[in-house]
């Protein structure tokens, strides 16, 4: 009724058979008028959400919008969109973490649609329909606005009232969840990690017996590892090594399995669930004896069951026999050579031959009409940093070569390191004592006179490479290398 407009009653009998006709009342009573949409009626007027929690909402004066997402043939034409009964109403919802999430509308108690399209606003694109009230919004974005649409599934179910959005976060696994995604590691040290989101696996290296079984008296009866994760640990020099879990604080009953190799095709090579029960120490320990620089293992950290604790944990990889050598690189950049670049030298250890140091070199003058040779240095002492020739001479005294001369004299073949540059740059060997064919594998002995002096665990020594530069000579920069 409109006010001010004037409108005619007419009050007779239903027919012309029933004659009686009396006094009566006409009542005329104002009704309440009818509550307006709600504010977030529109796909224009969304309410801003964001992050996790629950979002109230009031569908029983909302409209329908029609609105599809821009998708009026398949993913979002659905049953919000197809009649005026529908009742819809958004949200435009930016999630603070990636990831997916749960979508939840089943608290309104009516049978609900929700649609997902990505945007904040009328101009948003179709992404997913649910007719489900609860369902799995997957590869959710951090930042992203995405605009949700919660109205009736078809034209013919009406209802519609109060409810809540209720959307939570489904953390994915870590990265290294599954033996074909391990971290790949390379050095001793602690690795932290947390298994709280890890699944099980079910992985035990090829060998149920050894790293899973029940039968197994180093493992619980239960005899799976849940909430595993994986590192492919190269060993960085040889030696024994030991591998556990001490000093986790999120849980304190642990199984860790070491298998050889750097995937799921690894196979197991031991497996501990206790160090110590009488003590009550439920962390793990794996002692391996031998390990070969350069292999790589599988290594396995979970719990004893599925309902143990999960949280943060070490993983603690110790080489037993003492430290890995290491090598710092110093005097760097050297000076340039004619062609205007500078040799670098790089060290790898467990590849070479003697000490297992193997140094190679790289930048330097290509091969040319003028070949440009050379050997490398070693000395005690890294503290001079003189000019000599065309480069600066960073060793000190006592110094020594490993030459053809040096070899010779001492009877010892693997101190002679005569080299040259090829074609790109790279020092070729050419006396024999690399297994690569470039570079040097520095022995053992050492070239100082008189002869005899060995390299020893704990020894510091210093390298440079020198070589022909044209009509003089040159330096790389220096190693300092902690044997």
């Amino acid at each position: 009724a409109v006010a001010g407009t004037t409108y005619l009653i007419q009050i007779g009998n239903w027919s012309g058979t029933s004659t009686a006709a009396g006094p009566g009342d006409l009542v005329i009573t104002a009704l309440a008028p009818p509550p307006p949409p709600p504010a977030n009626d529109t796909c224009a007027t969304p309410d801003a959400i964001a992050g996790e929690g629950s979002f109230g909402y009031d569908r029983t004066s909302a409209t329908s919008s029609g609105f599809d997402g821009g998708d009026g043939v398949t993913t979002c034409l659905g049953g919000i969109n197809d009649g005026a009964g529908n009742r819809d109403v958004f949200f435009a919802w930016t999630p603070a973490f990636s990831g997916d999430y749960t979508i939840d509308t089943s608290s309104e108690g009516n049978d609900t649609e929700v649609n997902m399209h990505l945007g904040a606003d009328c101009t948003a694109t179709c992404l997913v329909e649910s007719d489900p009230e609860s369902f799995t919004f997957s590869g959710a974005v951090a930042a992203t606005t995405y605009l949700v649409q919660i109205g009736n599934w078809s034209a013919t179910s009406t209802a519609a009232g109060p409810g809540t959005l209720d959307i939570s976060f489904n953390p994915l696994p870590p990265a290294n969840d599954t033996c074909a995604t391990p971290e790949a590691i390379a050095a001793e040290g602690t690795y932290a990690y947390n298994n709280e989101f890890a699944t099980t696996s079910g992985f035990d290296g090829g060998d149920p017996l050894l790293c899973h079984s029940p039968t197994n008296p180093d493992l619980d009866e239960f005899g799976q590892q849940h909430h595993d994760l994986f590192w492919a640990f190269t060993v960085p020099c040889d030696g024994d090594y030991q591998f556990d879990t001490t000093g986790s604080t999120g849980f304190d009953d642990s199984r860790l399995s070491v298998h050889l190799g750097a995937d799921c095709t690894a196979t197991c090579v031991a497996s501990n669930d206790d160090i110590d029960t009488g003590a009550g120490n439920y962390l793990s320990q794996v002692d391996l004896i031998g390990l070969v620089a350069g292999d790589t293992y599988l290594v396995q950290v979970g719990t004893w069951n599925d309902g143990e604790e999960t949280g943060d944990g070490l993983l603690n990889i110790t080489n037993t026999s003492g430290a890995c050598p290491t090598a710092n690189v110093l005097c760097d950049p050297a000076n340039n050579h004619n062609q205007g670049g500078s040799v670098s030298l790089t060290a790898t250890f467990g590849t070479g031959i003697g000490s297992g140091l193997h140094i190679d070199a790289s930048g330097g003058p290509t091969l040319g009409p003028v070949a440009s040779w050379g050997f490398f240095l070693v000395s005690a002492s890294g503290t001079a940093s003189g000019p000599l020739m065309n480069g600066i001479l960073c060793l000190d005294e006592p110094m020594a070569r490993y030459a053809p001369q040096t070899a010779a004299t001492q009877g010892i073949p693997g101190l002679d390191s005569i080299s040259r540059f090829d074609a790109v740059g790279d020092l070729e060997n050419f006396a024999g004592t690399s297994t690569t064919g470039y570079g040097f594998d520095v022995p053992t002995e050492l070239p100082f006179t008189p002869s005899g002096s060995v390299i020893a665990p704990g020894d510091t020594y210093y390298y440079q490479l020198w070589y022909r530069d044209l009509s003089s000579s040159n330096l790389s920069n220096m190693l300092e290398v902690n044997f």
